[in-house]
This record gives structure tokens, sequence and C-alpha cells, in this order.
């Protein structure tokens, strides 16, 4: 059930290829990313092709998931955007449920690429009705990860625990919320 890319102003969001991999294992080497991950550690090119293979995987199984997100301007591959199902996790999340996040090269923060990727992926996700409900996490110090949550209308829920202990913080976004938000005039 894939459904080809996304087109917003800025970006193309492709689904996720085979193509990208070294762009990934890369991004996820870069120590100003992997800081926000898990014990913030760099991360290893095992673990982060495992990481790969299942958001390949993920697409196979699932017909949606994580995306490249791609500058329109310059053919440029800048991170990835995506939904997928939780799986288990120490947050204690429902393992059934849908899961929104980004994770974009450090050159690329702070000009709105993010929350125009995950935008489109939340619209995605809830016209496609892959989901009714939709979380996000993030470390609990890298507050422009819940600005970028806030702004495509998720809501606090709690703190919480991730990988090896690391303080979280719980989003999530209902459908009738989000349709009061494209269309205000309901």
């Amino acid at each position: 059930m894939a459904t080809g890319a996304i087109s917003t102003e800025r970006l193309v969001l492709e689904e996720w290829r085979e193509d990208v991999r070294e762009d990934w294992v890369a991004l996820y080497a870069d120590a100003r990313v992997s800081q926000w991950l898990g014990t913030g550690e760099p991360i290893e090119r095992d673990r982060s092709e495992a990481e790969f293979d299942w958001m390949i995987e993920h697409w196979r199984e699932h017909g949606f998931g994580w995306r490249s997100v791609i500058e329109k301007a310059s053919g440029r591959w800048m991170g990835a955007v995506g939904l997928s199902y939780l799986g288990d996790n120490p947050a204690g999340l429902p393992s059934d449920e849908v899961e929104i996040g980004w994770w974009l090269k450090p050159e690329t923060w702070g000009k709105g690429y993010a929350s125009e990727g995950a935008s489109a992926t939340r619209d995605e996700g809830f016209e496609r009705e892959v989901t009714d409900h939709i979380w996000a996490r993030h470390n609990a110090h890298n507050a422009a990860s819940g600005r970028i949550m806030e702004k495509i209308g998720m809501t606090f829920v709690r703190e919480g625990t991730g990988v090896e202990g690391v303080p979280i913080r719980i989003y999530e976004l209902w459908r009738d919320r989000w349709e009061r938000l494209i269309r205000p005039e309901r």
C-alpha cells in the first residue's frame, strides 16, 4: 500500500529506499544528532544498519514508514521523518500504536524543515487512516523537539523513561484534535 512521495512547499518526502543507506549511517554517527538518542553516545555502524533494515522492512510489511527528506531546491538528502509502529519500548507506550519522529542533519536545524516534514507525515497518517492516534517522544533535554511536537499540534502527556534510563517527554495527537487543526471552521 505504498503511496509514493509527499510534496510540501520546500521538501519531497520519499519512501525509504536502499539508496540512502550511507546517508543514514552518516547521520546516525554524527555526534550532534546522537547526543539526543539513547545514552548520547555515537551510534556504531552495525546498529545504524540494523535500524535502517528495520525501516525498510516496516515499509514492506505496513505500507508506510520513515521517509527521506529531500530539499526541492537542491535535491540534497537532509534526513528522515516518518511514522512507524512503536514496538517494545521502555516508556511503556502501546507497542501496536503509531509514533512520529524526525532526524535531520544539524546544518538544517532551526529552519522549519522538521516541522514542515512532520506536519505532512502526520497528515498522511490520519488521511490514509493508518491511525487515529499518534505518539511522539523526545529526550527531555532536547527542548527543540518538544517545540516541533507542539507546533504540529501534539499535546504533552507525561514524563517517562527511555533507553537506558534516559528521561524523556511524551506527546500525543488524536484524530479529532488534528481535524480541528486543519479544518478550524468545523
